[in-house]
């Protein structure tokens, strides 16, 4: 009986680790399409777009407490050049 406990305790915190430990591994991988469709946007000159885009990107990044890391700054580099161009600055850099 308590060995059936302990391996039903055991089998409930693999369940958790795993259902947690995939979420936090999961989902940076749908950074780099997010951040690809961005520039795609930018360089064809849909900068209102590229902003969208940045602005919901920043906002599941900060969600997934990620909101320092270099994906992010990443975003916002897109993010200011896609609002500079938007308004009809000069170049930024």
């Amino acid at each position: 009986m308590l060995q059936e406990r302990a391996r039903c305790a055991a089998m409930a915190i693999g369940v958790f680790l795993l259902a947690t430990s995939f979420g936090a591994c999961g989902s940076p991988a749908s950074v780099q399409p997010s951040l690809s469709r961005i520039t795609e946007s930018f360089q064809q000159g849909r900068y209102r777009e590229a902003t969208d885009l940045s602005r919901a990107l920043l906002g599941r990044l900060d969600e997934w407490g990620q909101g320092d890391s270099l994906e992010a700054a990443e975003t916002i580099d897109l993010l200011r050049r896609a609002e500079w161009k938007d308004r009809g600055c000069a170049a930024p850099d």
